[in-house]
């Protein structure tokens, strides 16, 4: 019985996966767009939170509380090296409602508490390094001391040039024949 209202309600709800994932993408050239993208997915956690707790208060059942047995052996469960749906399968796919919700609800809020602990990472770096406004600045400003140089030379360089061609010696001896005209 849960496990289909489980199904409906990853289906109903917008999936955060998609946000954790586009947000990881995107890490290395926008570390704004990754802390907004992962606070977009910990916002729809909180809301199939919500989701789970309306379940279990419309159904007249309560949410586990942190003393509860299930909750010290859901536990000892998240701290499985490698764990995945397998390791849970029970408890999602429970019979009984309440130990499904209250699974669900455990699973969330050690989700929540991982999520909140990326976006504090996400946003200390961003704090420290910036982000790619600031990398674009930083890189275009260590380019600028060489392209200097290099525009400097390059102007020194076509002057000479250009002083040195006929035709610029052509208009120097016309301006000064025009002089002489003029004088004459």
């Amino acid at each position: 019985m849960c496990s289909c209202w489980f199904r409906l309600a990853f289906l109903d709800t917008p999936c955060d996966i998609p946000n954790i994932v586009e947000g990881s993408q995107v890490s290395g050239t926008s570390k704004e767009l990754e802390i907004i993208l992962t606070n977009v997915a910990r916002a729809s956690l909180e809301e199939l939170l919500t989701d789970y707790r309306d379940f279990l208060r419309n159904r007249g059942l309560t949410e586990w509380t942190k003393d509860h047995l299930y909750v010290q052996h859901l536990r000892d469960l998240n701290r499985t090296p490698g764990a995945n749906y397998e390791t849970f399968r029970k408890g999602i796919e429970h019979i009984d409602p309440a130990i499904c919700a209250n699974v669900i609800i455990g699973l969330i809020k050690v989700t929540n508490f991982l999520l909140d602990r990326q976006i504090k990472a996400l946003e200390n770096a961003f704090v420290e390094q910036g982000g790619l406004r600031e990398a674009m600045t930083r890189a275009r400003l260590a380019y600028k001391p060489k392209d200097k140089k290099r525009t400097q030379g390059m102007m020194s360089s076509s002057l000479t040039a250009t002083e040195s061609t006929p035709s610029a010696a052509r208009s120097s001896a016309s301006g000064q024949h025009a002089s002489c005209a003029s004088t004459s």
